[in-house]
């Protein structure tokens, strides 16, 4: 049973490759620490995923910590503080989406006051939803409680 479910958690380690460095990141616990971030961001728990992220098991610089910060600084109205995370999140890593598109909806949102953009957590990517539902099948029905809930967020754009 542990090979099942290490092969698709590799996979979802894949989908979160970029490090703070911009080099392969391929460990599967740090991609398990975002994931639950992100699950509980998802279901409205900021209080436990604040303390995922704050817990040093990520680098402090690391891209898609940065961008879930800036997340929870704007689901909570800290305005400015959630933008000072997405821009740390780009200077991080350029690249990386999640981070460029919730600083561009924190624009619009400053200067127009709406936006139709959706806060992006970066793990939206449908590939990543196709892989968390395999390993959900992979596990034991004890196991399943720990993955996040396949349908939850659709309340996050409020």
């Amino acid at each position: 049973m542990k090979n099942q479910l290490s092969i698709p958690m590799r996979w979802i380690a894949r989908l979160f490759a970029r490090s703070s460095d911009g080099g392969a990141e391929t460990d599967p616990r740090r991609a398990s620490l975002v994931l639950r971030a992100c699950a509980c961001i998802r279901v409205s728990d900021f209080d436990q995923a604040t303390d995922l992220l704050e817990s040093n098991l990520l680098p402090a610089q690391d891209t898609a910590r940065l961008n879930l910060l800036g997340v929870l600084c704007e689901k909570r109205g800290q305005s400015a503080a959630a933008r000072r995370y997405y821009g740390q999140a780009i200077r991080a890593d350029r690249a990386f989406a999640p981070a460029r598109q919730n600083l561009r909806r924190w624009f619009e949102l400053d200067m127009f006051g709406s936006t139709d953009l959706p806060l992006l957590l970066g793990d939206e990517q449908p590939k990543l939803w196709w892989l968390r539902r395999q390993l959900a099948h992979a596990a034991k029905p004890s196991q399943r409680a720990a993955i996040p809930n396949l349908n939850a967020g659709a309340h996050l754009n409020n």
